[in-house]
């Protein structure tokens, strides 16, 4: 049984720690390439492989639920994400057209990665989304 107070460790690798009150190690899981997590009330942990995918373990380390994105994206993930029971919101990356007036004519990429964030459901829908690069011209205008 997971002790009542703790606090999750991220640390990029291959390992979450969770640390009781008295600093002892209390339980540890084993991810890939995690950097950031969260200790959920149900005592599963939620945490997401570096830009690959977002997922929940239990505490045997047992996936029990994953979402690698919807093919649209470089990245369904990266850098943070927030959970509230049915619903993820993810800093995710997309690959889209150069927005106009950001480079200097003559020095464009063929495409962008813009940040998007994306609100998506336990069944793995996207029920919200904002593009970044739908508003880089308002204040460039």
């Amino acid at each position: 049984m997971l002790p009542k107070l703790h606090a999750v460790l991220p640390r990029l690798g291959d390992r979450e720690y969770l640390i009781d009150m008295r600093e002892l190690l209390a339980h540890t899981w084993e991810v890939t390439h995690s950097n950031v997590a969260e200790l959920l009330p149900n005592r599963h942990l939620f945490t997401h492989n570096c830009g690959h995918w977002l997922e929940e373990l239990t505490s045997d380390n047992k996936t029990v639920w994953r979402w690698r994105g919807n093919g649209d994206l470089v990245a369904p993930n990266h850098h943070d994400f927030w959970f509230g029971g049915d619903i993820v919101v993810s800093l995710a990356a997309k690959r889209e057209p150069v927005a106009r007036r950001i480079y200097q004519p003559g020095t464009e990429p063929g495409s962008m990665r813009t940040d998007v964030i994306l609100k998506i459901n336990r069944n793995k829908e996207i029920l919200w989304y904002f593009s970044f690069s739908e508003h880089v011209e308002e204040p460039c205008a």
